[in-house]
Order: structure tokens, then sequence, then C-alpha cells
């Protein structure tokens, strides 16, 4: 027998033939947005006047050297550039908003959080980014500087921000089934690739 990544693999290789055919269940279709209603955390600004360069330019825009603490204009342009809702289709009484982010079926599955080092531009904690309404939501309180450097050693020692992203399985495995999986980690590095 395959080991199971292997045969995780070819169970879920691309091929229409091998999709089981499914109708959606729209009555359990998930949310593309997750909300942490009743808790505090931080408006992001508008973002105006973007010009016509990529994100790095943009980042690096405010000064000649790039800081490892942006403000928070910085980070809202930065989480707008690689997440945020760009375009508005009508779909019978809804609507529904793409985003500057890929996704397989536009299902959105990846949710981008960061963490607050020292000095940075809100109190020490995690955040959740609110594309929907340019919100940083604070889930949790405090420095967990200890557990980032664990995780990524060269963290720079002056504190800032780490971006961080995570997914919500459903999203995708709600229309794309055994496939989500594939779907979810792509979307995922699209995102990362589009905060770097």
């Amino acid at each position: 027998m395959a080991p199971t990544p292997v045969a995780y693999h070819r169970a879920t290789a691309y091929d229409r033939r091998a999709m089981e055919p499914h109708g959606l269940g729209w009555a359990n279709q998930p949310s593309p947005y997750k909300a942490y209603p009743g808790l505090d955390g931080v408006p992001l600004p508008e973002v105006e006047n973007l010009p016509g360069a990529g994100l790095q330019a943009v980042y690096r825009a405010d000064s000649p050297q790039a800081s490892a603490s942006p403000d928070l204009a910085a980070l809202s342009r930065i989480c707008f550039l690689a997440a945020g809702l760009t375009a508005r289709f009508r779909h019978g009484d809804d609507y529904f908003y793409y985003r500057s982010a890929p996704s397989a079926g536009a299902l959105y599955p990846n949710e981008i959080y960061l963490a607050a080092l020292n000095d940075a531009a809100a109190p020490a904690g995690i955040y959740h980014v609110g594309v929907h309404n340019r919100f940083l939501t604070r889930i949790r309180t405090g420095g967990h500087d200890g557990m980032l450097r664990a995780a990524v050693p060269d963290l720079p020692a002056d504190g800032g921000w780490v971006f961080l992203v995570s997914g919500i399985f459903f999203r995708s495995a709600w229309k794309y089934r055994k496939r989500a999986y594939r779907y979810v980690l792509l979307d995922a590095g699209h995102l990362a690739e589009s905060l770097r």
C-alpha cells in the first residue's frame, strides 16, 4: 500500500472523470469572511491613490529603507494589495466580492493574521485581518515573541509585524471535496507570495 501522502496525491489527481458528481448544498455555503464579533481591534486606514507599481515598490515607497515595523497605513496597503476586495459581482439579491489574491473557484479559503511584536503600530497581540471591513480584530492580547521566534529564529530584534496565513478547509471542501486540501494550500501559496 502506498504511503498516505502518495495515496492522497493519486486519489485527488486532476481528472474530471475521477471527481464524483455532486450538487452544491447552497444552504450550507460557507461565508467567505471570518468574523470575531464583540472583540476590540484597530481600523485600517482606507487605501487611496495607489501608484501603478508592485507590492514591494508600494511597501518601500514611504522611506528609502523598508522598516521592519510598518505603520497602519503601510499595513493597510499591503493587506489590500495581497487580499483586498477588488471587484463586485451581483448574484441574485446579493453581491459577491472578488479579491486581489487568486483563489480556486473564488472561494478564498485563507485568512491573514498579524502578530504585533514589540514596537508595532498597535498593542502587542495576534490580530485577524478583516478584508471585508478593513479591521484588525485582536484575538489574543500580549506578546507572543518567544513562540514566534522559536518558529522563525531570524525575526527582526526590533519587533514589528509577522504575517500568518491560515486556511478554513470547509470553504473549499464545500465545492471541491477531496481536492480541497490541494486548493487551500495552492491559494495559501499565492497569498503568502503576495505578502512577501
